[in-house]
This record gives structure tokens, sequence and C-alpha cells, in this order.
């Protein structure tokens, strides 16, 4: 792992501070690990947003500072660009465990094309393509970037959605093994509201009850190569395009439960990562997946288009 000089981010805060914060969080809500994926057959109406919550997959928090208590026995397949998809497993792998210390990036590491990921007071708009064709676009505006916090309100408050539902919020925290950006963000249906990466969820991989299978899946996510996503906040507008593309399967999920901070050991070494984030959703079940409707996920780079 290629060490970083120690600075702050444009937010105030180094991955350091952050894996702090949200070792924090970790002791109470590592339980609520990737909140934001409600299939449509779990509606809830906002009045029973608390009992809602607790029973979602849960949201992100970083766990630099946890120990491994469970370690993967299996790796993702990985869809990269330049690949054909691959109907063969991965070989079975144990991704290597994170330094002592922490990477932390450069200033304004969380600052991309002018965009601030780590400004909790300044709302986004994103938008993406709907079809693979191009012809319609998601539009989706006044999203609030909530950032790892210290006390976990920031996590908390992602999972209850039924508090703030008809709001869009983004759980924005460190990936400490590449000291870039993660933004998670919520796919599915809540109270038959579709949430903000559901119709991207939908283009990759079909309906929740009937999803299109691995081979088509894997399809895709190669497809996804230079797919556009375009973020504005304070007026500025900055285009980024995808670079590689993965599906964590069930069992990998599970491994990375309590060590989501280290994301991007699943991905290729980002060809500029001053200019990369990544984004984390969730995906359906495939047949021989645990019986729930998102125990995987998928995992975005995304990067500055020049």
């Amino acid at each position: 792992m290629k060490a970083m000089k120690t600075n702050r981010g444009s937010g105030g805060r180094s991955p350091r501070t952050w894996g702090r914060a949200i070792a924090c969080v970790c002791s109470g809500l590592v339980a609520a690990w990737l909140a934001g994926c409600l299939p449509a057959a779990d509606l809830a109406t906002a009045g029973g947003a608390a009992t809602a919550a607790t029973e979602t997959p849960p949201a992100v928090a970083t766990a630099a500072a946890m120990p491994t208590t469970r370690p993967p026995t299996v790796r993702p397949t990985i869809v990269r660009p330049t690949q054909a998809p691959t109907r063969a497993p991965s070989p079975t792998a144990t991704p290597a465990p994170l330094a002592v210390e922490t990477p932390s990036p450069a200033p304004d590491a969380y600052s991309l094309g002018g965009i601030n990921l780590a400004d909790g007071t300044a709302p986004l708009t994103m938008r993406y393509p709907r079809t693979w064709d191009g012809g319609d676009e998601v539009v989706v505006e006044g999203i609030d970037l909530l950032v790892s916090d210290g006390d976990g309100s920031s996590l908390a408050y992602f999972g209850n959605i039924g508090a703030w539902l008809g709001d869009h919020k983004i759980f924005v925290y460190p990936d400490t093994a590449s000291g870039r950006p993660v933004l998670s963000i919520h796919d599915g249906t809540y109270a038959g509201v579709v949430l903000e990466a559901e119709p991207l969820r939908q283009l990759i991989e079909g309906s929740f009850r009937n999803p299109y299978a691995l081979e088509t899946i894997h399809e895709n996510l190669a497809r996804l190569a230079g797919l556009r996503i375009v973020l504005e906040q304070r007026g500025v507008v900055a285009e980024f395009e995808v670079v590689e593309a993965v599906r964590m399967d069930a069992d990998t999920t599970l491994a990375y439960r309590e060590r989501p901070g280290e994301l991007s050991t699943l991905l290729a070494p980002l060809p500029r990562p001053d200019d990369s984030f990544l984004i984390l959703i969730c995906s359906t079940r495939q047949p021989n997946e645990p019986e729930e409707i998102f125990p995987a996920r998928f995992v975005l780079a995304v990067q500055l288009v020049r």
C-alpha cells in the first residue's frame, strides 16, 4: 500500500479523524451497515420508520479501527472495462489488511472538479442515464451530504429513511485504504418512493424479484465503463465517468461488513486517484444467495472527465 502524506481534507477532517469518528459509530451501529436497500415488497409508512430502519440492510461505517472478526472466504466477481465477462468465479483470496497508519489524502482530496463531497452544507444535484442509449435521464435534486461524524448522527439519520422521506440523502465516508471518498446511495423503494440509485440498479440487474442472470449482470457491469454521472453543487457542474464496476456477492459483502473502509481493495488501482471517488449501492439476490432481497453490493469507481 503506497504511503501518502498526512494533510487535512477540504472538509476539515482527515481520513484518520474520520476513522476515529466512525469507530465511535461502529460500537452501536455496525448492525446498521449499508442501509438504503429497500424492496417494493417491504414498503413502510413514515409512521413506521423506526421499525423499518432497523430491519433494512445497514448503512456504511468505516471499520479502520476495528479488528477483522470474519475474514472473507471468497473474492467477488470483478468485471473490468477491459475484460470480457466470464462465467468462472474468481479464485478464493483474502484481501490484505489495512496498515496500522491509514493513509491520509492530499489537501482537497474530497473536492473533485469543484464539487466538495465533504461539505454537508451544500446540497448536490445528480444526473445519470436511465437507459443504455441515453435517451432518458435520472435527475435527483437537493441531495444532502451526510458526512461521517464522531457521534454517528449522520449515519443514524441516513438509515432512518422515514424521518426524511421526500428529501434526498447520501452518506459520505472515507475509504481508508485509498484515501478516497465513498458515496453510499440508497436504492430500492420506501413507502412507494423510488430512491436515488434505484434506476441505476435496475439498469445493471433488472427487477427485485426477477433479476437478470449473473452473466448478464457481468456484461452490464462491463458496459458501465464510460457511463457519465454529472454532479452539480453551488452552481458548479462536474462530469464523471465510471471506470470500473464490481459486484460483491453475498459472501464477500458479509466478509466486508466490518471493513467497509477497504472497498477499494476490490478494485484495480485507480488510474487517477486524485480525480476519483467510489459509489456503493445494493444488489438484489441471485438464486444461490441468502433469502433476503439485497444480500450483495455494487461498487463503482468514478473518475472526473477532463
